[in-house]
């Protein structure tokens, strides 16, 4: 039976090959979707371990000029009594600006977001050491290099052992682990780069953080804007928080994108479905009719047709899946593998629903032909 119902579909292939790519297009918009709310999902049950209240960065981007600039800077800026604390470094919350690197341990190896800090850093945003200490003044000028990792970093590389002294790898450079950090949870970097290293190297900083006493108003903008401007001639004054709001609103847009992208493929397979059928059964009737003189109950009928659907649905899967597993082999789009299995299924099981459901009133309009009525059409 299976094999007949095969044949009968790939000798209508050039009927059938627009529906199996318009199939194929909803899959991937299925399963982009799917990944996404997987994605966002995850990274929201991981609450954010850093205090983004009252801090504002200033964003120097490719304006070091050396280390006595920034001191200079730095001196200025703790004039202006509204400020608590400042920090250099490369990582600004919510800022979806990564450093990728590969870290590895022997024939241990993480891939991790790199993050150029200072002494304060650990302090301005709040985070908690879980074990050894941070990165200290006296470290700057040691002739091996330090590092401090995160869990999810310690986790990869040390799961049964301590980390602090160790000698990691970071891109081919020797550091010395001397502390281990909770994981930041960034909601806004994905879930490959939610593991972070922390060195120092000020040429690699690319943020100035200023933690306030007060929220930041006008006038604390204009003492600032008036001592950065001394030294770089950039209006890049934001509060962190801004940055926050920027990632929830961008967040939805490539959702809503693909949604109405679905929608339309929606529209259009329905249509392509039920045209197909309608099709299949008034060329078929003398067929249908042949099949039930000879023996064949409604039922056959009914489920001859359902089975040729499902049929489509599982031809048009087939590249649908083998494009999906080459993008989770290649991680093409810096997901989890849970969240690639869950596109995969998603978007399967979608497919599967809405070819069934397209193909149930068709089915059951081709089981109530009348033998005696479609050959005397015929």
């Amino acid at each position: 039976m299976i094999r007949h119902l095969f044949k009968l579909t790939w000798n209508k292939k050039k009927k059938h090959i627009f529906l199996i790519v318009e199939l194929f297009f909803f899959f991937l918009a299925t399963g982009f979707i799917a990944l996404f709310l997987y994605e966002t999902g995850v990274l929201k049950q991981k609450r954010p371990t850093f205090n983004i209240e009252n801090l504002i960065s200033i964003d120097y981007r490719f304006m070091y000029t050396g280390d006595t600039t920034f001191s200079y800077l730095t001196e200025e800026l703790k004039q202006i009594k509204e400020i608590n604390q400042i920090s250099i470094a490369s990582y600004i919350p919510y800022s979806p600006v990564t450093n990728p690197r590969s870290v590895t341990y022997k024939k241990k190896k993480t891939d991790v977001a790199a993050v150029n800090v200072d002494d304060k850093y650990l302090k301005i945003l709040g985070l908690k050491l879980k074990s050894g200490r941070w990165i200290e003044k006296k470290d700057y000028h040691l002739s091996t290099k330090v590092a401090v990792i995160d869990a999810g970093t310690k986790q990869k590389l040390f799961p049964d052992h301590e980390a602090i002294g160790r000698i990691i790898n970071i891109s081919g450079i020797p550091h010395q682990v001397i502390g281990v950090v909770e994981n930041l949870n960034d909601p806004s970097v994905g879930s490959n780069y939610n593991q972070n290293v922390f060195t120092h190297d000020p040429q690699g900083a690319a943020s100035v953080l200023l933690k306030l006493k007060t929220p930041m108003n006008e006038d604390i903008y204009k003492k600032v804007k008036q001592t950065t401007d001394r030294f770089m001639h950039r209006d890049n004054i934001m509060p962190v928080s801004q940055y926050k709001e920027k990632h929830e609103k961008e967040q939805f847009i490539p959702l809503l994108i693909l949604s109405l992208l679905s929608g339309f493929l929606v529209i259009n397979i329905i249509l392509g479905l039920f045209s197909i059928l309608y099709q299949n059964i008034n060329t078929r009737r003398s067929e249908i009719g042949l099949r039930r003189a000879a023996g064949a109950t409604s039922a056959d009928i009914y489920r001859q047709i359902m089975m040729e659907m499902f049929l489509i649905a599982t031809l048009a899967l087939i590249p649908c899946l083998i494009v999906g597993y080459q993008f989770m082999a290649f991680n093409v789009l810096n997901a989890t593998t849970g969240g690639y299995i869950c596109a995969m299924v998603s978007g399967s099981v979608t497919i599967y629903l809405l070819v069934i459901i397209c193909a149930l009133y068709p089915a059951r309009m081709a089981s109530k032909i009348h033998p005696a009525e479609a050959l005397h059409d015929d």
